[in-house]
């Protein structure tokens, strides 16, 4: 694959070299599993370029105050899901056979950090986490050209080309589809 798509935390360095394949998807469930287990993610920024600048060095830390409670199993884990390089990145079943998984019925007794609930809350994601994890399972439901038609269709409606619709855009989209009074019943029920 070789287009630049994702949300900033969770976007593996390789795809934003524009070469990459399934082990980007361990790199974004990394950073997903860090958020959890520490309520921040690995790679941060106060923009979204300083995030992506973050990440292409992709160098992290397990700072001690937010994980001395975590076992080194789930440190072991993530260091492996979060490899640089994809070559040496597990794969999706080495990771769900890594022994985080095998020696722990239930993994989250092995420990979060004390800190997490109020990290999380801290965490300024402005709804990444929820946005990256919709787009998750939306690349997982619908098959590549149905994916392609769907950016199609928002880039159409994207008319500043900022990559977020706002009210405005969404109602001209539907007014050109439905007609003015569809179009507002729609927006106001989004």
């Amino acid at each position: 694959m070789s287009k630049v798509s994702g949300t900033p935390y969770y976007i593996a360095p390789e795809v934003l070299s524009e070469a990459y394949d399934e082990k980007c998807d361990i790199w974004s469930c990394g950073v997903i599993l860090y958020i959890l287990l520490c309520g921040y993610p690995p790679f941060n920024g106060d923009s979204d370029t300083d995030i992506m600048k973050a990440v292409k060095k992709g160098k992290f830390e397990f700072p001690v105050e937010d994980w001395s409670n975590i076992s080194k199993e789930a440190i072991d884990l993530l260091t492996n899901m979060l490899k640089y390089s994809p070559k040496e990145r597990l794969t999706a079943g080495q990771c769900l056979a890594h022994s985080w998984f095998k020696n722990n019925e239930n993994p989250a007794r092995g420990g979060i950090s004390l800190n997490a609930v109020k990290n999380m809350k801290l965490f300024k994601s402005d709804r990444k986490l929820e946005q990256a994890t919709i787009s998750f399972i939306v690349n997982q439901l619908i098959s590549k050209e149905e994916r392609n038609e769907l950016l199609s269709q928002f880039q159409s409606w994207d008319k500043n080309g900022d990559g977020v619709l706002s009210r405005e855009e969404i109602f001209d989209g539907y007014k050109q589809l439905y007609g003015e009074v569809k179009a507002n019943e729609e927006v106001v029920s989004i």
